[in-house]
């Protein structure tokens, strides 16, 4: 026999994924299809699907609109890179040494889909900081990768 307590932490598992299930489909804009592909690929029977998905699309707008409120959306989205790179090099009399000095622009999207929402993000950095930028930059692809 099946305890009280088992199937109450049974209903607040399935309501958390089912939750989490709802918000990474609004923050990636997913459709009601495919929130019922996937719940009827977990084993859910055809008209629970539909009616949840019927229920996500109805709300969805509502959805994004919370998760923009919260942030969640709300980072800005890289959509371009200029950079440029300048040398300083002065006479060995003078005892200076060698400098590389990057230049970066990034284009940053406030606004999804809005190109009047691009706007420029300037910064200067060393060879050294270049390179680390790089290296968390291909980590955050990784990572973006493995998830989707």
């Amino acid at each position: 026999m099946i305890a009280a307590s088992d199937n109450k932490a049974d209903v607040k598992s399935s309501h958390s994924g089912l939750m989490t299930l709802f918000v990474e489909a609004a923050r990636t804009n997913a459709d009601g299809d495919s929130i019922k592909s996937i719940l009827e690929e977990a084993g859910l029977r055809t008209a629970r699907a539909s009616q949840l998905a019927k229920g996500y699309d109805e709300r969805v707008t509502n959805v994004r609109e919370q998760l923009r409120s919260n942030a969640i959306l709300g980072a800005p989205r890289i959509v371009g890179i200029d950079w440029r790179l300048d040398h300083t090099i002065e006479s060995s009399a003078s005892g200076s040494t060698h400098e590389s000095v990057y230049f970066v622009t990034l284009k940053v999207q406030d606004i999804e889909n809005d190109l009047s929402s691009i706007r420029d993000v300037t910064f200067l950095c060393s060879s050294e900081q270049m390179q680390d930028l790089r290296a968390k930059v291909e980590d955050a692809i990784t990572q973006v990768s493995r998830v989707m």
